[in-house]
């Protein structure tokens, strides 16, 4: 353990201001500890430099104080605590130069760039990057690679990551390289969860998320959860909202199966009914008080059967997350566009099945047409204040009493005015809220569309927040807006009470 290095040797009781000066002169030498030699006298270990130079350093500080006699030489001496600590990854690249050179390769620069210099645990299975360990050589040795990669990380199983399944599922894909079983559990705001990771995702990304929702007060509320998967959000709304029910909607089998293992995990089951199958068919109609609709890149789709969900006679409040682009292009347009399309066609189909199940409600036409499209219909609305409910900014609002009206926009509105404006806003922080609120304008109107003509009657869409809950990537914002649904007709002429 001993190494031969530079020390200067100097009497003990002067060694700590000694150590103090050569320190703020770096030049002690930190992978080493001071060394205590015969005769009451210290031993400080150095860097290697010019000798002349170091000599001169210490002779002009002595000859400033009371004076002391040093001597510089070679000493062993013990490595300090600190140099003998090793990393993960340095422990990794250890055990694997040593596969390597038991097998005769040398760990070279491109093998070195194949090693995983991150990971993800959970409980004793590590989950390495989908890059890692593709080089040929890797695969000669077999299971020996993943036991060595074990013993260095110091787990029992190992997995490795793929590209997510572009289906309907988005199972992960993930390979199991060492142990049995891909089931783990995981404690997420004091809910726990069980799943297999090759089958399942848990997405940390959300816990903001999914912490805001613990926030919620649905004692008396019924929820519908779209897209539940193991209960991402349907058990924080009953572990910490406490709602009355939640309906779990979900059509990955293994996801079910997981969700069905949390629910008793966590105490729950009794407060939650799971539709397994797909939403058009499965989601429950005129039942729900808050609809979640956490599907990424966009829950679109999901936004007739959420709006059948709520109840019919009083609405409720809808949670649609999405990636939103607040790039300024003519390109963030088209994708938007295109989007909208898909939405509208999806919900067309939706709506033709519906018609054969449900004979009572009316076919859904266009997202942007009116229910009945004929003079009477607008003119039974025409006492009703028209815009898009859209706060001026997402801090603290108070409420208008007074209501504008414009012919050319078909939603209720509600004007805000902000509490909060101490601190002005930066012109990309401007340009990016607008896009925020241009996208929850876009769908507040859409939203009205689809429930009056469900309803043939006229509804009111009013944003009450936008969340942003993470970066998904450059120029793009996921998203949840809340957005509370209410038949026109609840709301009283001199203003809303929430």
């Amino acid at each position: 353990m001993y190494q031969l290095t530079s020390a200067v040797i100097v009497p003990a009781q002067k060694a700590q201001r000694i150590r103090q000066f050569l320190e703020n002169k770096c030049l002690i030498d930190a992978k080493f500890r001071l060394k205590h030699l015969e005769s009451d006298r210290v031993a400080i270990p150095l860097l290697s430099v010019d000798q002349e130079l170091l000599h001169k350093t210490l002779s002009d500080y002595f000859s400033l104080g009371d004076g002391c006699d040093f001597e510089l030489k070679m000493v062993k001496m013990m490595p300090s605590k600190r140099s003998l600590l090793r990393s993960p990854y340095q422990l990794l690249i250890q055990g694997l130069e040593k596969l390597l050179t038991d097998h005769g390769y040398i760990l070279n620069k491109e093998l070195e760039l194949d090693i995983a210099k991150k990971w993800e645990w959970h409980e004793d299975l590590v989950m390495l990057p989908k890059n890692s360990f593709k080089h040929e050589i890797w695969a000669q040795f077999g299971s020996e690679l993943w036991e060595t990669i074990s013993n260095c990380l110091q787990c029992k199983r190992l997995a490795r990551k793929e590209v997510i399944s572009n289906n309907d599922y988005r199972r992960p894909q993930v390979t199991l390289l060492l142990g049995n079983s891909g089931w783990v559990r995981h404690v997420d705001n004091g809910i726990r969860y069980h799943y297999d990771v090759t089958k399942c995702m848990l997405s940390a990304g959300n816990i903001t998320e999914k912490l805001r929702i613990s926030t919620f007060d649905c004692r008396h509320e019924t929820i519908v959860d779209l897209y539940s998967g193991i209960g991402y959000f349907t058990l924080p709304y009953l572990v910490h909202a406490k709602a009355s029910m939640v309906h779990a909607c979900e059509w990955n089998p293994d996801a079910v199966h997981a969700l069905r293992e949390n629910l008793k995990l966590n105490k729950v089951e009794d407060r939650c009914i799971i539709h397994f199958g797909d939403n058009k068919k499965v989601c429950p109609h005129g039942v729900a008080d808050r609809v979640n609709l956490g599907l990424l890149p966009s829950s679109r789709e999901g936004w007739l059967p959420a709006c059948l969900s709520l109840k019919s006679d009083i609405g409720g409040i809808l949670h649609i997350h999405e990636n939103v682009s607040t790039a300024s292009s003519n390109k963030s347009e088209e994708i938007r566009m295109r989007i909208q399309n898909r939405a509208a066609e999806a919900a067309a189909e939706l709506s033709a099945t519906l018609q054969g199940q449900t004979p009572s409600l009316p076919l859904y036409r266009n997202i942007n047409q009116h229910c009945g499209g004929n003079s009477s219909s607008s003119s039974s609305t025409s006492s009703i204040p028209r815009q898009s409910y859209l706060p001026s900014d997402f801090g603290k609002y108070s409420m208008e009493e007074n209501y504008t009206t414009d012919s050319d926009d078909g939603d209720i509105i509600k004007i805000y005015e902000t509490l909060n404006s101490d601190q002005p806003l930066s012109e990309k922080q401007l340009q990016r809220q607008e896009k925020w609120e241009e996208w929850a304008a876009d769908v507040a109107a859409s939203i009205r569309h689809i429930l009056e003509e469900l309803h043939c009657k006229p509804w009111a869409t009013i944003v009450k927040h936008i969340e942003h809950v993470k970066p998904y990537a450059p120029h793009i914002d996921h998203l949840v807006l809340d957005l509370e649904c209410r038949p026109a007709e609840t709301f009283s002429h001199a203003g809303m009470n929430y």
